[in-house]
């Protein structure tokens, strides 16, 4: 699921990647959310906005030991937490049109498992230390 994720991002696949998110489900997350995907102009955001143009460069998943794993066997779910340090090249925009050198970032991501289907419960990125919102790893942590 992370590989199939990541190689989605590898190739700037912005319909793919999102289709993999789980569905918003609070009014801040649906403001995230459409922004993304570009519902006032009928293409995706993600990519293309200041703080969303960059290139993957690679990754590595591990597991957060820090956040247990959680199985229910009545139910057949599984919720796991993952670090992704991602290694991202950003695009400078009409102040430095060219992309700038990769810069690592952690971000943290979430998995659910039900009746063996996995989807992506959020994907955050770190704001002062702390996890931010369901979709804020798309966003460039020095823009913040």
């Amino acid at each position: 699921m992370i590989a199939k994720f990541e190689k989605f991002q590898e190739d700037l696949d912005a319909v793919s990647v999102l289709a993999m998110l789980d569905p918003a489900s609070n009014d801040s997350e649906k403001r995230s959310f459409n922004n993304l995907i570009g519902e006032d102009t009928g293409s995706p955001r993600l990519y293309k906005s200041l703080e969303t143009n960059y290139k993957l460069i690679e990754y590595k998943a591990t597991l957060n030991e820090n956040k247990s794993t959680t199985e229910d066997t009545s139910t057949k779910s599984l919720i796991c937490n993952y670090n992704i340090d991602e290694s991202r090249s950003y695009y400078g925009g009409v102040l430095k049109p060219e992309w700038l050198a990769p810069i690592q970032e952690t971000k943290i991501m979430i998995l659910s498992k039900e009746n063996d289907a996995w989807k992506i419960l959020s994907y955050s990125g770190y704001l002062g230390g702390t996890i931010d919102i369901k979709y804020s790893g798309f966003i460039d942590s020095l823009q913040k």
